[in-house]
């Protein structure tokens, strides 16, 4: 074992937060930075767009969304991350699921792609804006 986790017995410690252990908090932080920066330099700054023939549109990403799929909750949390690096491909091979109008009555709706994470449903979330722009928005694992 970590002489520092025998030492100061860090799987008991827990953020408030969290009912997971310090140590694999700041892992999951690790991968979600590297997770951020390859997105960042491989889709946001290089353009990439998806092309769906059920919308008027090409889907880009952004940072923010990037950022909100990878804070978003699901059943299988680490793979949902991982599945960001293939979103393209995801995106391709995904069925369309439907739209539905934000439910805060904002000005925007969305457009759901279902795909599988760990042979279990997830849902790929776009984010049409008043615009009529497309943004990769997150994923889930169910649709409100």
């Amino acid at each position: 074992m970590n002489y520092l986790l025998e030492k100061f017995n860090m799987n008991k410690i827990t953020a408030k937060h969290s009912n997971k252990p310090l140590h694999l908090q700041k892992a999951n932080a690790l991968g979600r930075k590297e997770i951020i920066d390859w997105a960042k330099s491989e889709l946001v700054n290089k353009g990439v767009t998806v092309s769906r023939s059920e919308l008027r549109g090409h889907i880009s990403f952004t940072n923010k969304g990037i950022k909100e799929a990878l804070n978003q909750p699901h059943n299988h949390y680490h793979a949902k991350n991982q599945a960001v690096k293939n979103i393209v491909e995801l995106l391709e091979n995904s069925t369309y699921a439907g739209s539905a109008e934000d439910f805060k009555a904002r000005r925007f709706k969305f457009h759901y792609f279902k795909t599988t994470i760990k042979e279990d449903d997830s849902f790929i979330v776009i984010k049409e804006g008043y615009d009529n722009t497309f943004r990769f928005y997150s994923i889930v694992d169910r649709i409100k």
